[in-house]
């Protein structure tokens, strides 16, 4: 996006929101932070923001939106421990299975499959379930929003280390312990 591009999307939050008055300052402030991104995604984050919310959106609530429009939304936390407990009951203990949801993946490899299937505990198991999903989620949410090419994705590349480590992760045989950072993720 270029400076007048920019200028109108502002143009109209502020047609949107009569009591937003934006100073040039303010308006500098969204020309650098969404400048890498493209117009026709920012305007179509930028109108559904105004439609539902009662306040001018920010440059992160733009951002996130055009993140949300581009991968879509996130599964729960909730349905990636539905999906990992089906994994469990079709799967058993020893046929681990490769769960396509990165983040979903990532929580059960650093707790570790066969702890998922055996524990006899099952509800301090989705305690740190849930808890590594929303750490792990967030994390790779900021990254995303944080890049200065949040366009990159469209090209080809995926974005978010977690999912170059997940593919390049040795996988460890049911039964192994923890290592020493699985256990550590464990007792935060």
């Amino acid at each position: 996006m270029n400076k007048i591009q920019v200028a109108q999307i502002v143009g109209i939050i502020a047609s949107a929101y009569p009591q937003w008055k934006p100073t040039v300052e303010t308006i500098e402030v969204y020309v650098n932070l969404l400048e890498d991104l493209e117009v026709s995604e920012v305007k179509e984050a930028t109108m559904l923001l105004v439609m539902a919310s009662e306040y001018p959106p920010s440059v992160s609530m733009i951002r996130r939106k055009v993140l949300e429009l581009r991968d879509g939304l996130p599964i729960t936390k909730a349905e990636a421990w539905e999906l990992v407990m089906n994994y469990v009951h079709k799967n058993g203990t020893y046929n681990r299975p490769m769960i396509e949801d990165a983040i979903t993946q990532a929580v059960v490899n650093s707790i570790g499959w066969y702890q998922i299937c055996t524990s006899t505990n099952v509800d301090t198991i989705r305690a740190q379930f849930f808890r590594l999903y929303d750490e792990l989620a967030e994390k790779v949410t900021t990254e995303k929003l944080e890049s200065r090419a949040l366009l990159i994705p469209r090209q080809g590349i995926e974005g978010g280390r977690i999912r170059a480590q997940i593919k390049a992760q040795d996988w460890s045989q049911p039964g192994d312990t923890a290592s020493s950072d699985e256990s550590s993720a464990l007792s935060m």
